[in-house]
């Protein structure tokens, strides 16, 4: 069987390539994939159907065969439309409208089937006036294709397309005129529909096949007669046999129709009749339908788990082979990579030991020199120290003389004017200029360099207000400053009160400077 498809699909490839010129290989394949699909359509294999035609659409991607392009855009709609993708399904019609819009041919039947499965699909979904928009654009291109042919000279093929024409044609009006009974008092536009249709296409007779449809119509507008009159002429038409099996939907349609009236003129048993009869088809096509997706379902399920299965025979061979080489070369490069690795390591380590052997020299080396340079900082920093403490101790003695001759000045000052000049003379004998610098490093080596950051701070502060800070730091009271700098303790105690403001800054950050 699979052989057949193959010749065929072949054969309608070569057909293409005859009528279009020479095509590329990968444009056959897809030409090949496309008729492939619509074989698996027919046949209702839907799943393989829509891999062939992602196939084919894959491989066409890049052609410019915008027609091949549309047509399995169409086919995919129909396919997600038998599965109730509505949504899919209306992106692929509308994809397929946009190929043909670039199509230099005329593809107007192409956009009218199309055109007519959009309908069929918001019709489905209740969206009756956009069905019935869709309808109307199926009908506008197949009147224009109608009359084509009728300016066509006339032999059988072009009469046999006129009639196909006039057939899909009538078919739109009808649906038209169903779906407006579907719209609250759009029983009128129905009629004006398939009059309008009948007018045009048939000497003004109803078709037989509507009989069902304009029972509904006058029913709708109460007129029961006329309802039941044309059912009478619809089932002479059925049992005479002229007319074409009927659809399971539009038989379903008849019993609703056939029960409302016998409802109507009061026969309760004849409309009871035609419920169960019409409960029982819907069961069935309910059953039926849920059956035929089971059915769908498992034999997808087992027709993949065959390929599957026949996938893992085929490439089981292949596999072991592969994985025995792999793990005999995976074993000799371990092999290999672990001789490697020893012979570095063994080289690393005898290396780290030379290292190790030149870092032990030239640390010994590096250890006795730093004994020597700490004996070396050691007895310089005794030396310094002791330098240090003797002028500690001797600006200590001053400073002591210092505070002595303030008293005395301070406790003398209104007896003897005679002492109270000796000793200014001799304070400033010991705070001259030079004593004032060796006071500020005494000060500067016991508070922290306090003077220093001071300078660095504040390198415009003027030297009254440096002096002063030594004073206060070396420890001398406000009454002895006075005498010092030959001021009164007023004026001392507000100066140094400015300079804790000036000096806020720095104190918040050490509090070691400062004073009271």
């Amino acid at each position: 069987m699979k052989f057949l498809k193959y010749i065929v699909c072949v054969l309608l490839v070569a057909a293409c390539s005859t009528r279009e010129g020479k095509i590329s290989p990968q444009l056959e394949q897809a030409l090949y994939h496309f008729y492939t699909g619509q074989s698996y359509q027919a046949e209702h294999k839907y799943y393989q159907a829509m891999e062939e035609f992602l196939q084919a659409e894959q491989l066409c991607r890049e052609s410019d065969k915008v027609v091949l392009k549309g047509q399995i855009c169409w086919h995919k709609g129909c396919l997600y439309a038998g599965k109730m993708n509505y949504s899919n399904a209306l992106e692929m019609f509308s994809m397929a409208l946009e190929h043909f819009e670039l199509a230099g041919t005329d593809v107007r039947e192409l956009k009218m089937k199309t055109y007519e499965q959009m309908a069929q699909v918001y019709a489905t979904n209740g969206n009756v006036q956009e069905a019935i928009h869709y309808y109307k654009e199926a009908m506008q291109h197949g009147v224009q294709m109608r009359a084509k042919m009728i300016f066509s000279p006339q032999d059988s093929a072009v009469i046999s397309k006129e009639n196909i024409f006039n057939e899909s044609l009538m078919r739109y009006s009808t649906q038209v005129a169903a779906l407006y009974c579907r719209l609250e008092g759009g029983e009128e536009m129905a009629l004006a529909q398939l009059d309008s249709t009948y007018n045009k296409f048939n000497d003004s007779i109803p078709l037989p096949a509507d009989y069902p449809l304009l029972a509904k119509i006058h029913l709708q507008k109460g007129k029961v007669a006329e309802a039941a009159g044309y059912l009478r002429k619809y089932g002479k038409y059925r049992r005479s046999g002229e007319g074409a099996d009927i659809l399971p939907d539009n038989l379903l349609e008849l019993y609703s129709v056939s029960a409302s009236v016998a409802e109507s003129q009061g026969d309760y048993k004849e409309a009871s009749k035609y419920r169960c009869k019409y409960i029982q088809l819907k069961d069935s096509l309910d059953y039926a339908a849920r059956s035929e997706s089971v059915r769908e379902a498992e034999q997808q399920f087992w027709q993949r788990r065959l390929e599957e299965e026949n996938y893992r025979m085929k490439v089981r061979w292949y596999s072991s082979a592969a994985i025995y080489t792999l793990a005999f070369m995976l074993m000799a490069c371990v092999i290999a990579f672990m001789i490697t690795s020893y012979r570095r390591k063994i080289e690393k380590k005898n290396d780290l030991l030379a290292q190790y052997a030149d870092a032990m020299d030239s640390l010994g080396t590096r250890v006795s020199k730093a004994e020597s340079s700490r004996e070396n900082l050691l007895s310089q920093l005794d030396v310094h120290k002791a330098k240090e403490k003797e002028l500690k101790d001797l600006l200590e003695n001053r400073f002591a003389e210092v505070r002595e001759l303030v008293r005395t000045y301070y406790e003398s000052s209104g007896n003897t004017k005679k002492l109270q000049k000796k000793v200014d003379d001799l304070l400033k004998l010991q705070l001259s200029g030079d004593n004032f610098e060796v006071m500020e490093q005494v000060v500067n080596a016991k508070n922290n360099d306090v003077i220093k950051k001071v300078r660095e701070r504040f390198p415009s502060m003027k030297e009254e207000n440096i002096k002063l800070l030594n004073l206060i730091y070396a420890g001398f009271s406000a009454q002895e400053i006075s005498v010092i700098l030959n001021d009164t303790p007023q004026n001392i105690y507000v100066r140094k009160s400015r300079l804790k403001k000036s000096l806020q800054e720095l104190i918040a950050h050490d509090q070691q400077m400062n004073f009271s």
